[in-house]
């Protein structure tokens, strides 16, 4: 069975083995972990989706509000033979 002593060299091989390939490959290397950052993200809004999609949904602004209540007052106070010519 190996130690957590006789793991370390292999971690310190691949790791330097990666800082090589990075050196060798800079911009593929940074494209993969632009692709990897991408992937995990949408899996994130995935997951998270109909919490983040209702946490970001906009609230109407109080002179959008405002002016819903204004226009359907209107409505209610014009006569009905009015109200046909502003049904479109």
């Amino acid at each position: 069975m190996q130690t957590a002593n006789d793991r370390l060299p292999d971690v310190d091989a691949l790791a330097s083995c990666a800082s090589e390939a990075v050196r060798d490959y800079p911009l593929t290397s940074l494209l993969v972990v632009f692709g990897v950052g991408v992937a995990v993200g949408l899996v994130l809004v995935d997951s998270l989706g109909p919490t983040v999609a209702k946490a970001l949904e906009a609230e109407p602004s109080a002179t959008e509000k405002l002016g819903r209540q204004i226009g359907e007052a209107l409505k209610a106070a014009l006569p009905e033979t009015v109200r046909q010519h502003f049904a479109a």
